[in-house]
């Protein structure tokens, strides 16, 4: 009876050990699943002002070349001054994805210290989709280096195919976390 009550006893204090453990890990996973998301919704809305200013390039060019020639000297002043904005924020954008990409980096490091305390079961599966992340993550690193080489008239469809890239990172990061919590 003595050996039952001892072993019940140390058996509640790993249960309370593992419990304190599992809830620091879910708590973990909840926050790195909510700064993702909260840099795609950043990533998004600068991808939409570039299209705003896309629009807005394209209306001064317009203005531009179909300006009196009274008309044409502001318009040239402005149209400078707008082409180096654009400019800024299209490296804003990259350095955004890039620090993007280098968080995505962190949090697959993360999530592979916990999958090494998980059950057998899970860890195998947490390190299959560890192994697809790590090959995702180098694939829009390629693409975001083209990015950045790229020249204006590639730069929107790379862009373009590098928000897709990282949205499904995302997806498959978010549920990787969700199976190391399930």
């Amino acid at each position: 009876m003595e050996k039952r009550k001892d072993y019940e006893k140390e058996a509640a204090q790993i249960v309370d050990e593992l419990i304190l453990k599992i809830d620091n890990l879910e708590q973990k996973t909840e926050e790195t699943q909510k700064e993702t998301e909260a840099r795609l919704r950043e990533l998004k809305r600068k991808r939409e002002q570039l299209k705003n200013q896309r629009a807005e390039l394209n209306q001064r060019f317009y203005d531009l070349t179909h300006a009196n020639d009274e008309q044409w000297e502001p318009l040239v002043t402005e149209f400078e001054t707008f082409i180096k904005e654009v400019n800024a924020d299209k490296l804003n954008l990259y350095e955004s994805m890039e620090e993007w990409f280098d968080d995505m980096g962190e949090k697959i490091r993360h999530l592979e210290k916990q999958a090494a305390s998980a059950s057998s079961d899970a860890k195998q599966t947490i390190d299959q989709e560890i192994i697809f992340l790590k090959e995702q993550r180098e694939k829009l690193g390629s693409r975001l280096t083209e990015l950045r080489e790229s020249s204006s008239d590639n730069w929107e469809r790379m862009k373009t195919n590098l928000d897709e890239g990282m949205t499904s990172l995302k997806e498959r990061l978010n549920k990787a976390y969700n199976k190391m919590k399930g």
